[in-house]
Order: structure tokens, then sequence, then C-alpha cells
């Protein structure tokens, strides 16, 4: 049995790269050189002339197509749609190969402007072109039902640790976000609500954790938070701690009273459950997968982009202690009832088995 597995790249930047690698890596355990990935470092440099990376993708999807498609099952991250506007999707009926796709959320309700309606199209396009659909989360399924997708769907959930750690006496009055730093983690509302919430909590700070999307300290988005930071007057409040690894992130979780998590599009939202494991309740705009973990018995949701209702939560677990403390116990109780990693390799299992029954 041949199984190709074609992704930008396998990393732990985020945690749909991590959900992605850990995949492939059971892929990898159980069926070994059958395995086959396609990252971008795969293709060669004919494209190189075309700038934008969904060009040279598509080019090189199209010239390899017999290559990626002679196979039995060919993985692919369904956020990549774009690359794949001009497959030659007959060649996959050529090879009778099965198309399973991996969905963390509907990435076309990420954007507000004239492009997600193509964006849209083409994502739900490329769903449809897959035979199975898999996802950590029961929000991305119930996005698939009007497409009538959801019965494609196989819902394998995220390895996540179940273990608490609380040390009251480490905790600061410090306020956290860990994630990617792009607008759609939405930082800057994020640094709105704390600089309203600061005005009468001036011992709190605020670190978001995280790497810009780009890569770059000269990236539009994060000159943007800079000059925000500036004119509210919070440079010394407000730090941007960029790329941390693990040690680094569990010790800020460790110190950190309150998770702040402004984000505006999640399927998941990997680093809520992280940061309740830590005794931290989450404070989230009330969209996408976030109802789905957070509830009044771990955090506080808010209005999508509610700065002040997002600032009055802040300033409602600073000033209430019995509050804190029972929304602090109930994001422990969370995190200790996530499955355990025997669970979520059961289920990897059954999936494999099927794939080698040829039943998937």
């Amino acid at each position: 049995m041949k199984i190709h597995f074609i992704t930008d790249a396998i990393s732990k930047l985020t945690g749909g790269c991590i959900y992605d690698g850990k995949l492939y890596e059971k892929l990898k355990e159980r069926f070994g050189d059958d395995v086959r990935l396609f990252d971008y470092a795969w293709f060669h440099d004919d494209y190189a002339f075309l700038k934008r990376d969904f060009l040279q993708y598509g080019m090189n999807y199209r010239k390899h197509a017999d290559e990626i498609f002679d196979c039995d099952y060919l993985f692919v991250n369904t956020s990549m749609y774009a690359k794949f506007a001009q497959f030659p999707w007959r060649v996959k009926e050529k090879y009778g190969c099965r198309l399973i796709g991996i969905t963390h959320h509907m990435d076309y309700m990420s954007y507000n402007d004239w492009t997600q309606g193509i964006r849209k199209k083409l994502l739900i396009s490329l769903m449809s072109h897959c035979d199975r659909l898999i996802t950590p989360n029961p929000y991305t399924i119930a996005c698939m039902k009007p497409f009538h997708l959801d019965g494609r769907a196989i819902l394998i959930e995220a390895y996540l640790d179940n273990t608490t750690h609380l040390d009251a006496q480490k905790k600061e009055k410090l306020v956290c976000f860990v994630g990617t730093i792009e607008p759609r983690k939405g930082v800057d509302l994020g640094v709105r609500a704390f600089a309203q919430f600061h005005e009468t909590h001036p011992e709190y700070r605020f670190v978001a954790a995280g790497s810009f999307m780009s890569g770059y300290s000269k990236d539009p988005y994060c000159e943007s938070l800079l000059k925000l930071v500036s004119d509210l007057g919070l440079e010394g409040q407000v730090e941007f701690a960029g790329r941390i690894d693990d040690a680094e992130k569990f010790e800020l979780y460790d110190r950190s009273s309150i998770f702040l998590f402004p984000s505006l599009l999640e399927g998941y939202g990997w680093v809520m459950v992280e940061a309740m494991g830590y005794g931290m309740p989450v404070i989230a705009f009330d969209n996408s997968a976030m109802p789905y973990t957070v509830n009044e018995s771990n955090g506080i949701l808010v209005p999508n982009r509610d700065t002040d209702a997002m600032a009055q939560a802040l300033c409602r677990l600073a000033d209430d202690p019995k509050l804190y403390q029972r929304l602090s116990e109930g994001a422990l109780r969370t995190a200790a009832a996530l499955p355990d990693e025997e669970a979520i390799n059961r289920e990897y299992e059954a999936l494999m088995d099927q794939m080698e029954k040829g039943a998937l």
C-alpha cells in the first residue's frame, strides 16, 4: 500500500502543524517506507520566478500530478485549497487514489474582504474531492453540514496532556496569550481590551508569546501592534515575547493568572486547553470553536470583537476572588477530562485499520 502526504512543511510552529505532524508520524510508524512526504522542500525551483507561493505550488502539482496520485491514499491539508485551484483532478480518477483531507477549520471564514467568496468556493471544491475528512473538533464537523460534507468526517482528537499543574505561589499579576501573531488571532483587540483593564489595574502586565505569521519583525501587522502599544502608552506593560519553546511556554503558563484569547476563528483552540491545565480561566470571544471549550465553568465568553466586554471580563476575574477560584478549578477539571493518549491512539489505530482493509 502506497501512502502520500502532501503539505507545506512538517513543523511544530502551530497547533495545526503539530496535529498534522502527529498524523504523519503515526502513518510512518504503522506503514514505514510506504509513506512518502511531498512538502515544499521536495519540489524543484522550476517555478521560482512565480512570486506567489500558490502559483508555484499549482504549477508544480500539475507537473508532478502523476507521481503525486500514484498511491492508494493521499493525505492533504485542505487549508491549501488555493494551491489546488487548477489541479488536474482527472489524474486522481486515473489512479483510483483515495483523497483524505485534514480540515482544522473553514479557512475562508477568517476573511472579511472581497476574497471570501472565492476562498469559500475553492475550499469547498477541494473538500468535495475528498473521500474522507479528518478533523480534531466537532465544531468543524458542524460547519461541514451546510455543504453536506459532515458524513465524510472522521473525528480524531488532538494529543493534549491531561495532567494538571497549579502552584498558586507562582501566579503573578500577569495576563498571557500564546499563538501565532497574525490578524486572525485578534491580538490587536486583546491589546485594546487590556489597555482598558490596565487603567484600573496598573499592576498587571500582558505577555503575548508567539512568532509573527511572516516570521519577520517588519511584518505590517507586527508594526501596527507595536505602534498601537506605543500610542496607548503601554510599552512597559505589554510584551511580545516572540517564539518560545515548550519549556518557556509552560513556565509562562505557570506564572500567568489569566489567559486572554481574542482569536476570531479557531477550529479547536489548542492553547486554551493547555492554559486551563495550569488553572487559568480563559477569556475569549464567542465565535467559531470557542464555545466548544470555554463555558461558564472554566472561563468567560464575550461577544465577538467586543473589547469593552473583554476588558470588563478581565476586571471581573481580577476583582472577584471567589469567581476566579471557581473558574480556575473548572479549568483544571476541563483539562483533566481530556482523553488520554491511549484513547487517542485507538482512534488512530481504527483509522489505519480501515485503510488496510480498503474500507476508508
